[in-house]
């Protein structure tokens, strides 16, 4: 289900890049200052933050609604499967694949909701950011528990660190990118709160 068919959306080679671009959502930091627009590869080519700008992520919203909708309808059809099935490996495996999709699309929706927000509400970003770090926790969780599921879900998983380059400065190529988001978001939300004061 990926975003095709939006309309004008100045992006180059945009239904290629976007079906990298979502799926690294969940494993690099949402941070206020580097939301703009369409930096090509002055971030990384295929990072959220070229997709998720003021003019699109609205539109990337209401189609991730509908992505979000059908990956809670199959996590719990799946999770039934499993538990009628107990000892089919396979539906162990999709009912916890479905899990992790529905924390993805999670993570995307609060991207989408981010340019919104900050130009509208700045003071409430930080609860964004919150949210954004609980997700990553949750689905860091499963990942830890069944490495396998960022491999499943990621098309690229070993381009993370790039897509973080500019939110977590020098590329570490052993850094686990759960952690690293984590610990980047938690120093953001710590800064936006230290200077309200």
């Amino acid at each position: 289900m990926l975003p095709i068919g939006l309309g004008k959306t100045d992006r180059i080679i945009f239904s290629g890049r976007i079906g990298f671009a979502w799926s690294l959502c969940i494993a690099t930091p949402l941070l206020p200052h580097l939301i703009g627009e369409d930096r090509l590869h002055e971030i990384h080519f295929f990072s959220p933050y070229n997709f998720f700008t003021p003019r699109m992520a609205s539109r990337l919203g209401m189609h991730f609604l509908r992505v979000l909708s059908s990956w809670r309808e199959a996590a719990t059809e799946l999770a039934i499967a499993a538990a009628l099935a107990p000892e089919s490996e396979v539906a162990a495996r999709d009912s916890l694949s479905a899990e992790a999709h529905v924390l993805a699309v999670s993570s995307v929706l609060n991207w989408a909701i981010a340019p919104g927000l900050l130009a509208t509400t700045p003071e409430a970003f930080p609860d964004l950011m919150r949210s954004e770090i609980e997700t990553t926790q949750r689905f860091a969780s499963l990942v830890k528990a069944h490495p396998w599921l960022w491999v499943n879900h990621c098309w690229h998983p070993h381009q993370t660190p790039l897509s973080q380059r500019l939110g977590l400065g020098e590329i570490s190529w052993d850094k686990d990118a759960f952690a690293a988001k984590v610990q980047a978001m938690e120093e953001g939300v710590a800064a936006t709160a230290s200077s309200r004061l």
